[in-house]
């Protein structure tokens, strides 16, 4: 679900400055960069370049919609803060995954790819042999730096290497923010209009009759987009129980939500665009002012990144969310949809040294470095990193609702596993369309055992053991927490 951002925020915004989103994001990505690169040359072997003849280092990001538009394209880093960044000069573009694949099989590749949103093609990238190993990267460029047992359990696949470095707010702990990417908003001229107190959570039935008067009095406008994910999370969904993992469609507030999205879909309430539109459609129909009531489950995190003059925060205000009959209390989450952005490092590259600087300076905005990682910056002549490293930030809307989470880079590596990554694939196509029969074509009577046999299907066969192996990362993920 997306936000705003002036010129002192964009330098510090990673990955969604950079390009979720997602997600959204998805996924779903998208983080703070705080880093700086020096002024002056450093020691060799690194040495900070700034002449626009030297060969750039060519930075890939992946997008769900490949190039973007200008409106879009200001959530994203510039090319001069990635230049900073990188400590060279920088070559950015922007593709889809599909025609990244295209590219490679033709011979045409980059240096740095990073994919803002949860995609198997991109993760199973690592099993070609292409990319680096982190750990073979940082022998080769800075020796000494060896990144630790547990971050490697945390992020590695099935044989223990870490390929693609994940940009999250934190690695090998909960998220305690008091931040959620999940928003809703609304057109603040007509709030006033109909006397709805955007601090007042809402009632499922005071909703409707509000949607229903702005339907009536307001034909011209769309009375609501609101997209599934951020319904099960005002209605108390959610994967992490605090003791084990479970998948958040099986959650009894996910049959509350799909009851509730049919309702506003008959009542002519929900934009019919809810399963197909893009962010940087939801955002160019926000600045329009077409939406009057809009929810995402990366809303938060785009609107926090638009400037403070953007239209869409100069028409609409955030919302407190819609509350659930069973009075369970909402629980938003900053990956409910289990997405982090992620970077891979090209083995053909002939700018290794700029790579290992660029994973150097992610490391740093994760973890802190120990006095063995420090000396190796030091040996390498990257020790600017550590003067300049800050911890990342959070980004998204204050909420009381926001719950803490375990981060899912553990759930991940199932890409590197054939059968469980298929499994996975076919198990999200299977529920995009079941999902769009509950909310478009079920009549109200048909929707619970419509949805009784969809959880009856996902729990049986590969959908079964793709379940039981996220339960058991989960509960590694806990182990090494608790180590």
């Amino acid at each position: 679900m997306d936000t705003p951002h002036n010129d002192k925020q964009r330098k510090n915004l990673f990955p969604y400055k950079l390009a979720q989103t997602l997600v959204g994001l998805i996924a779903v990505c998208f983080l703070i960069f705080c880093i700086r690169s020096p002024s002056t040359s450093s020691p060799s072997p690194f040495q900070t370049t700034s002449s626009e003849k030297e060969t750039a280092l060519k930075w890939i990001f992946i997008t769900p919609y490949g190039e973007t538009d200008s409106s879009y394209a200001e959530l994203f880093l510039s090319q001069e803060d990635c230049t900073e960044l990188a400590g060279t000069p920088v070559e950015l573009s922007f593709c889809t995954i599909e025609k990244y694949l295209n590219m490679t099989a033709s011979g045409i590749s980059a240096d740095v790819v990073t994919c803002w949103y949860t995609d198997s093609n991109f993760k199973r990238l690592e099993t070609t042999g292409t990319t680096w190993a982190l750990q073979d990267l940082l022998n080769k460029e800075i020796p000494g730096f060896t990144l630790p047992e547990n971050f490697i359990r945390w992020c590695g696949n099935f044989q223990g290497d870490v390929y693609a470095y994940p940009h999250t707010g934190t690695i090998l702990s909960e998220d305690t923010s008091i931040k959620s990417a999940a928003a809703m908003i609304g057109r603040k001229d007509i709030l006033e209009k109909i006397h709805w107190d955007s601090q007042q959570p809402l009632s499922k039935a005071y909703c409707l009759e509000q949607l229903k008067a702005v339907r009536k009095a307001y034909p011209e406008l769309i009375p609501c987009y609101v997209e599934l994910p951020s319904l099960q999370q005002m209605f108390g969904v959610t994967a992490d129980t605090g003791t084990a993992w479970e998948d958040p469609f099986f959650h009894p507030g996910t049959l509350e939500s799909l009851e509730f999205m049919n309702t506003l879909f008959r009542e002519r309430l929900l934009s019919r665009d809810v399963f197909t539109l893009s962010q940087e459609s939801l955002l160019r129909q926000l600045q329009n002012g077409e939406i009057f009531l809009a929810a995402s489950p990366s809303l938060g995190k785009l609107l926090s990144q638009l400037p403070e003059s953007h239209p869409i925060w100069e028409q609409y205000e955030i919302l407190s969310p819609i509350l659930s009959d069973s009075g369970r209390e909402p629980a938003l989450s900053n990956n409910f949809e289990e997405q982090y952005v992620s970077t891979l490092f090209v083995k053909s590259s002939t700018q290794s040294q700029f790579q290992a600087r660029l994973l150097a300076a992610f490391y740093l905005q994760n973890m802190e470095p120990s006095p063995e990682q420090k000396n190796a910056l030091e040996r390498s002549g990257l020790g600017d990193l550590l003067k300049n490293a800050e911890p990342m930030k959070s980004i998204g809307i204050d909420s009381q609702y926001t719950v803490p989470i375990i981060h899912y880079e553990i759930l991940f590596s199932l890409y590197s596993n054939t059968r469980l990554a298929t499994a996975d694939e076919r198990k999200q196509k299977f529920l995009e369309n079941q999902i769009v029969n509950l909310v478009e074509d079920c009549s109200a009577d048909e929707i619970a055992p419509t949805y009784a046999r969809l959880v009856s299907e996902l729990q049986r066969g590969d959908y079964k053991l793709l379940d039981t192996w996220k339960k058991q990362q989960y509960q590694k993920a806990i182990s090494i927490l608790q180590e």
